[in-house]
C-alpha cells in the first residue's frame, strides 16, 4: 500500500512541471477522537479554471477560508468528497489553506464535521475534477493505524474503508 502511495507521490512531483496528468494526492489520518483530517494537494490551475467557471468567480483566491474562492471550494468539495457511514454523509469542512512551495498546488486541510462511529466501516467518495477531467485520478493514502491507499478514477468514485 505504501508502495503505491510512493508511485503516485513520485509520478505527482514528475508532472508538476508539465502537468499533462490530472491527478490530487491526499493524505488522510483518523485521529483518536474518531475525526477523520485529510490534506489534498490541487493543482491551482485546474482549480481556479474550474472554480471561476463553476461558480461565476472572475478571479477566485485561497489565500484563508473565508476567501471567495475556498468558499465556492468548500461547496464544490462537499458534494464530491465526503465520508459516509451507515449510508450518512459526513461532510468534510476547509480548516485551512496554503499553497505549495512552488505556487503550482492548493493544499487545503479537511476535517470530518462528525467524528466516526466506533470501529464501523466507512466510505470515501471521491469524485473531485471528475465533471472536467475523465481521466482525473485522485489518489489518497491513510496513515496511522489504518494504513491503506486507493486510486479513485470516474469508474470507481468511492472506497470502502476499515
Amino acid at each position: 500500500m505504501k508502495l503505491l502511495f510512493i508511485i503516485a507521490l513520485s509520478s505527482w512531483l514528475n508532472t508538476t512541471l508539465t502537468h499533462p496528468l490530472k491527478v490530487s494526492v491526499s493524505e488522510m489520518t483518523i485521529g483518536n477522537n474518531q475525526r477523520v483530517v485529510i490534506e489534498t494537494r490541487l493543482f491551482l490551475d485546474d482549480l481556479t479554471d474550474h472554480i471561476s467557471q463553476t461558480y461565476r468567480l472572475l478571479k477566485p483566491t485561497f489565500h484563508t477560508v473565508d476567501s471567495e474562492g475556498t468558499k465556492a471550494l468548500q461547496r464544490y468539495i462537499n458534494q464530491r468528497f465526503y465520508l459516509a457511514q451507515n449510508n450518512q454523509p459526513n461532510r468534510l469542512k476547509i480548516t485551512h489553506t496554503r499553497f505549495s512551495e512552488d505556487k503550482k498546488a492548493l493544499i487545503v486541510r479537511l476535517v470530518s464535521r462528525q467524528a466516526l462511529r466506533g470501529n464501523q466501516p466507512f466510505r470515501v467518495k471521491n469524485t473531485l475534477f471528475f465533471d472536467v477531467f475523465k481521466k482525473q485520478k485522485n489518489l489518497v493514502n491513510v496513515s496511522g493505524t489504518h494504513q491503506a491507499a486507493h486510486a479513485f478514477s470516474l469508474h470507481h468514485p468511492w472506497w470502502q474503508v476499515k
